[in-house]
């Protein structure tokens, strides 16, 4: 028996052949930009040459298999994968959007509101038409993913969606109020304000957009998840879902790299970042502990129906 509101299986999953499908041409032009780069292709290129590095070989190298990989993940998540296996990919999807949300929006952000200059958005390396054939694949590839995604979990799992009240445990408002915290701080940094704290001051379009991004990324987590453990919406769920994946897998990744580039390091902030990272790991940290009591919940009511059926007096 399905949830009130919420559609059947056959009817939630007739389409998702159709959207897999839409995620693999979506990933066709980048994967074959990055292969022509690995056959000695400059198509895109300002500096030809940079792509022979042993850096980018091995860069391009890795992000080809992990498009194959999102292509593979689309089609399996098409075709009605058990309960166990879904909770097994749903790190793995929540990771992959969390990678893929702070670049995307940023580039959407600096076209829009940024130096329009060609030269300004593309940098060095890249003719600027190359970002935007890469940012539009992952825009594709991530709003495919969590949809299939979404819709086999409302199909394994309707009473996630149901309209409920689980108790907001202390993890999660000390989570919630130092990402709300963070995303304030980015906000600031992208504004001007310079501090000890939040880093070197705001230099380019690239970084006031990335650091905008990240602000309200914070913020959306923030207070999606509280709002999600309160009444389990979709926007809410989205939003904390979005939120807390881009601010520790973004966060992660950012500090990664800085330890291993001073110049990076030199113009991220890192308190801010790690700060960003800890505070994503604690609404996490709250969300499994809310989702746990609400499936508990689910179990015991289910339970006592059983044991209780109502007789219907006809």
């Amino acid at each position: 028996m399905n949830q009130p509101g919420i559609p059947g299986p056959r009817s939630m999953t007739r389409g998702l052949p159709w959207l897999a499908a839409g995620v693999t041409v979506g990933t066709v032009p980048y994967v074959v930009l990055k292969i022509s780069w690995l056959v000695g292709g400059g198509v895109g290129l300002r500096d030809p040459a940079l792509m022979q590095t042993t850096t980018y070989v091995v860069a391009n190298s890795i992000t080809v298999v992990l498009d194959l990989v999102v292509v593979a993940l689309a089609w399996v998540l098409a075709l009605a994968p058990p309960r166990r296996l879904l909770v097994v990919l749903a790190p793995l999807v929540w990771g992959a959007t969390g990678l893929m949300v702070t670049p995307v929006l940023s580039a959407a952000v600096i076209a829009v509101a940024g130096d329009p200059s060609t030269e300004r958005l593309a940098g060095d390396a890249l003719y600027a038409w190359v970002y935007a054939v890469v940012y539009v694949g992952f825009a594709i590839q991530g709003v495919g993913i969590v949809t299939l995604f979404g819709v086999q979990v409302a199909r394994a799992w309707p009473w996630l969606f149901a309209r409920r009240s689980a108790r907001i445990s202390p993890i999660l408002v000390g989570g919630a109020s130092a990402g709300a915290l963070t995303g304030l701080g980015f906000l600031l940094l992208a504004s001007g304000v310079e501090r000890v704290w939040f880093g070197p001051a705001v230099s380019a379009d690239a970084e006031r957009g990335s650091w905008v991004v990240t602000g309200l990324l914070c913020l959306a987590g923030a207070l999606g998840s509280v709002a999600a453990v309160r009444s389990f919406g979709l926007f809410a769920i989205a939003c904390a879902w979005l939120g807390t994946g881009a601010m520790v897998c973004w966060s992660g990744f950012n500090l990664l790299v800085a330890a291993v580039d001073a110049a990076v390091a030199e113009s991220t902030p890192l308190p801010l970042t790690a700060l960003t990272g800890l505070s994503g790991v604690v609404l996490v940290a709250g969300l499994a502990m809310a989702l746990q009591a609400m499936s508990q919940e689910h179990r015991l009511t289910r339970l006592d129906v059983e044991k209780h059926p109502i007789t219907r007096l006809d």
